[in-house]
């Protein structure tokens, strides 16, 4: 487990991706592309449908994702870079008072008939993980790096 600052992280944003919820997919990926003129691609990553949301230069940065929860309860999901290993994030996030909701995750996506593929992210262009916590105050967030 890397303790080193990733020099490549360092220099991105701290918002990496963000998630809206959505329990009826259809529905919300024709009000985004409506609403806000959203360019929306449909893919499977982790078995769920996403719709890959671009910004202006077509890089992705987020996604409407098919969600049996959403709306007031949850809201949108941030994940913020992690600057360490996931996992040395998670052990900080635990130290500080929160709470892991989900451990770190290999992004990955279908790749048909039941298997999988380990694709370079949407986000940067590397292979990343996930993992989901609870803040100090309760509220659900996310964190995203290559290790």
């Amino acid at each position: 487990m890397s303790t080193s600052l990733d020099k490549i992280t360092q220099q991105r944003e701290v918002i990496a991706w963000f998630e809206i919820h959505a329990s009826n997919f259809e529905r919300a990926v024709e009000f985004y592309r409506t609403a806000l003129s959203f360019k929306v691609q449909v893919i499977i990553l982790n078995g769920t449908r996403h719709g890959i949301v671009r910004n202006r230069f077509s890089d992705a940065r987020g996604a409407i994702v098919e969600s049996a929860t959403c709306g007031g309860e949850t809201g949108p999901t941030l994940f913020f870079r992690s600057q360490y290993d996931v996992s040395l994030t998670l052990s900080n996030v635990v130290g500080a008072g929160g709470e892991v909701v989900m451990a770190k995750t290999l992004i990955k996506d279908s790749a048909g008939e039941g298997m999988t593929r380990i694709p370079f992210t949407l986000i940067d262009n590397r292979i990343g993980y996930f993992a989901k916590f609870k803040d100090s105050e309760g509220n659900l967030v996310a964190i995203y790096g290559n290790s």
